[in-house]
């Protein structure tokens, strides 16, 4: 009896492990509050969070336009996203991507993702 219930807590315990392993993807609004505790930072202090780069993140992206390749959520958040590779004539939508790099831009940021793809 007692190997029976140590082999069901151990079951637990493996099963709880894998949940907390398969985290959900970050949101914009992860995205914009790591933005702005970026923007707090001074001098040396100002290090992009490991709880962003190489992360994943789902977004509804929307084309810059005037011939822009990059992307944006909101225009107003000052954040822009680069497509390291995208889909065949990929022009935005909902994507899944993984976050590889930071670069502030004047007055904002962007971020690259590995790749841009339309969520099924």
């Amino acid at each position: 009896m007692k190997i029976a219930f140590t082999i069901a807590a151990l079951a637990s315990i493996v099963t709880v492990g894998q949940a907390l392993a398969q985290t959900a993807p970050l949101t914009y609004l992860d995205i914009v509050k790591e933005a702005r505790r970026y923007d707090k930072l001074e001098g040396s202090e100002r290090v992009v969070s490991n709880k962003v780069l190489l992360k994943k993140v789902q977004l509804d992206l929307k084309k810059f336009g005037n011939g822009s390749p990059d992307f944006y959520v909101r225009r107003a958040d000052m954040i822009g996203f680069i497509c390291a590779t995208s889909a065949p004539n990929f022009n935005g939508g909902n994507v899944t991507a993984t976050i590889t790099l930071h670069e502030e831009a004047e007055g904002g940021h962007f971020y690259t993702l590995d790749n841009c793809a339309k969520s099924k």
